[in-house]
């Protein structure tokens, strides 16, 4: 190509370009963004399918790529505030009037009311390849409090616990099979993959999900739908699998009260001994789902048909719980075990591990019940059981637990002189009635 063919396009391209930057700095400055906020509200509206508010500073600017600042927007039938908000276009976009935005970035995305059960989310990225089209990738980080540094003695809850202050990262591609639904192939931290598809109803008030989660330590799915409304969300479970659980239920979330409850049912429920072993730590990623399920936010309430825990079977199980600052608070179980009926508190400290126990229980097997306790029970017949114990979970030798209370027994034998003597050396300050 002639030299001076080639200098002469490299101008015109120069001078173009200047043209164009000089053209958007004059539209900058002859139309701020300011006096046009109801106009970009209402486009963010339409785009959205929610009542947008605009608050704070709205601004225009040129580099890297022309975009628009907007403080905070608030999305109030969300409840959630989108705090310093970058939205930017292509050049070539704007050159051809279509002012769909190639990117979203998102500093901080929050409740608008203080909701502690809701985690934050920061440095929020939505890319769009094509404009008026879905968006095409997604990224964010999920903060949380940073929390004490652990010991090597701590439970298995408290290292899950721990595990999930630390902030994640989430990073995905979106796909649009089809009007509505949305397929997507995630990345979490610590080499967590997240595979969902997402149904959203033309209203917006309903949404079909379908997610599965595959970790180096643990795996799970789950499908179901969640409703909005202008008074609640709500979460029906239809079905939720991990390695230990299989659970289905109801998760209701009043926006009025920032309340949480749950409700689950499960046929079977298998909790493994080492989950509360020395070696917990070590266990951990092991018992993640256990770990979370105890840790949900609200109020919580289970129903389990079967329940296996330390090689012994209990039927017909219902409680509550709720974790409040580092506290896991079991009240109101009922279960049939030992041929006979029981119904415990329970307070745990996540961190510490320590524990302490309530239990009462009527026509039980009295042999059955004190085998976990003592190694060769020499008590036999039918009872009633009232005890108290405190202890810690992560060192569950007898130098670090100790009970308290009665065993009412009926219909009882054994071999030994000195019952109440015997059994108090097996079963620390319980004291025997024998009602024979």
């Amino acid at each position: 190509m002639d030299k001076s063919l080639s200098y002469r396009l490299s101008n015109a391209l120069l001078i173009f370009f200047l043209i164009v930057i000089v053209g958007l700095s004059a539209i900058k400055l002859l139309f701020p963004a300011e006096n046009y906020r109801q106009e970009i509200a209402q486009t963010l509206t339409e785009i959205s399918g929610f009542p947008v508010q605009l608050n704070g500073e709205l601004e225009w600017f040129l580099s890297p790529l022309p975009s628009l600042y907007i403080e905070q927007v608030h999305l109030d039938q969300l409840e959630i505030n989108l705090n310093r908000v970058n939205i930017s276009f292509r050049l070539i976009d704007l050159l051809l009037l279509q002012g769909a935005p190639s990117s979203v970035e998102i500093e901080q995305l929050i409740p608008s009311r203080r909701m502690p059960q809701i985690p934050e989310l920061k440095q929020i990225a939505i890319n769009f390849d094509e404009p008026q089209a879905a968006p095409t990738s997604l990224g964010f980080l999920i903060n949380r409090p940073s929390s004490a540094r652990h010991s090597p003695n701590q439970s298995s809850l408290e290292t899950a616990r721990h595990q999930q202050d630390t902030p994640l990262a989430f990073k995905a591609v979106i796909h649009q099979p089809q009007p509505n639904t949305f397929v997507i192939d995630g990345d979490l931290s610590s080499g967590v993959e997240i595979d969902a598809q997402l149904i959203i109803s033309e209203l917006l008030t309903s949404l079909d999900y379908s997610i599965t989660l595959e970790a180096p330590a643990i795996s799970a799915s789950s499908k179901g739908r969640l409703h909005r409304s202008a008074e609640s969300i709500s979460i029906e479970i239809a079905q939720l699998t991990t390695p230990h659980l299989q659970l289905s239920g109801r998760t209701h979330w009043l926006s009025s009260n920032t309340g949480i409850e749950s409700q689950f049912y499960s046929q079977s429920l298998q909790i493994p001994d080492y989950c509360f072993s020395k070696n917990a730590p070590l266990e951990a990623p092991r018992c993640h789902d256990l770990a979370l399920l105890m840790m949900l936010p609200g109020a919580n309430h289970i129903q389990v048909a079967s329940l296996n825990l330390f090689a012994h079977k209990a039927e017909n199980v219902a409680f509550d719980w709720q974790t409040t600052d580092g506290k896991l608070t079991i009240s109101q179980l009922v279960a049939d075990a030992y041929k006979g009926k029981f119904n415990l508190n329970a307070r745990y400290q996540i961190r510490s591990g320590q524990w302490d126990v309530e239990l009462n229980g009527e026509g039980i097997k009295v042999e059955d019940f004190l085998t976990p306790l003592t190694e060769q029970p020499q008590l036999f017949g039918q009872g009633a059981v009232k005890l108290l114990g405190s202890g810690t979970l992560n060192d569950p030798t007898p130098a670090n637990y100790s009970l308290s209370g009665n065993i009412e027994i009926t219909n009882g034998r054994t071999e030994l002189f000195n019952l109440e003597e015997e059994l108090c050396k097996q079963v620390k300050g319980v004291v025997l009635s024998d009602l024979t």
